[in-house]
């Protein structure tokens, strides 16, 4: 296939399905802690402020994923640069809002760059205008 690369992660995926309300404190994040010491910071450094974005964006409603389009769902997912055309194809949106990992943490030459994207059902109108604006006003 023209553009693929083998032995590069492009995508990953941490789906929270909430069938009913939840506190704040079972809402939030609570980093990877199945690891340890030097890999669990490793760890948290890359996946805590995507829990935060998250946070920002969705604050504590309760939506899953697996099978969003069949309940009607939203859905938000951080993305790759390379995976959001796969995204887009699916109906996905990006906010202005991203995430930048710093090199040095992933190994890489430069920074990257994670889009924040957003899939909502018809039936919402004026959710996505919604998040946009709350984002935009997080974030100057």
């Amino acid at each position: 296939m023209p553009g693929l690369r083998m032995g590069k992660i492009v995508s990953m995926a941490l789906w929270d399905v909430f069938l009913k309300e939840r506190t704040l404190e079972e809402y939030l994040s609570l980093g990877a802690v199945w690891l340890q010491d030097e890999e669990r910071a490793r760890a948290d450094e890359l996946t805590n402020p995507l829990s935060e974005a998250k946070e920002r964006i969705w604050g504590g409603r309760k939506y899953g994923l697996d099978m969003a389009e069949l309940a009607e769902f939203p859905v938000y997912l951080e993305s790759s640069e390379e995976g959001f055309g796969l995204y887009k194809r699916l109906g996905f949106e990006m906010l202005n809002e991203k995430i930048v990992h710093r090199a040095g943490l992933l190994c890489a030459e430069k920074d990257v760059e994670l889009p924040l994207i957003v899939k909502i059902p018809r039936d919402w109108n004026g959710v996505l205008k919604d998040i946009r604006l709350s984002s935009e006003r997080a974030h100057g």
